[in-house]
């Protein structure tokens, strides 16, 4: 049986981050926001601040979320590609971000209890 370090662990973390960041973000959203919707449906115990991020990365959205636990309770991934689209809100991605999640909002305001 081989055993794993903790360096190793991290090496790989740090791995995936990189490829993920090679990724163009545009390739990466519909993949995330069905996975980010996924974890909503499933009802965990990230499935609060998940519905919220989503929601809260609408243009012109009212709604908000605090980044810092949304990051504690986020896979480093998903944050990742979360913050790279908060840098490019000013440009054509965040209007394909609101088509993607626009389909799921009034089912993501009836999980979080909000009245549309």
């Amino acid at each position: 049986m081989k055993t794993t370090t903790w360096e190793e662990i991290e090496a790989e973390k740090r791995q995936k981050l990189e490829e993920l960041k090679n990724t163009p973000l545009e390739e990466r959203l519909p993949a995330l926001v069905e996975k980010m919707i996924g974890i909503v449906r499933g009802d965990t115990g990230g499935s609060e601040v998940y519905a919220d991020m989503l929601l809260s990365m609408m243009p012109n959205s009212d709604h908000k979320v605090d980044i810092g636990h949304w990051c504690y309770k986020a896979d480093s991934g998903d944050f990742q590609t979360m913050l790279e689209l908060m840098g490019n809100y000013n440009n054509d991605l965040i209007w394909k971000y609101e088509k993607l999640v626009w389909p799921y909002r009034e089912e993501l305001l009836e999980y979080l209890g909000i009245e549309s």
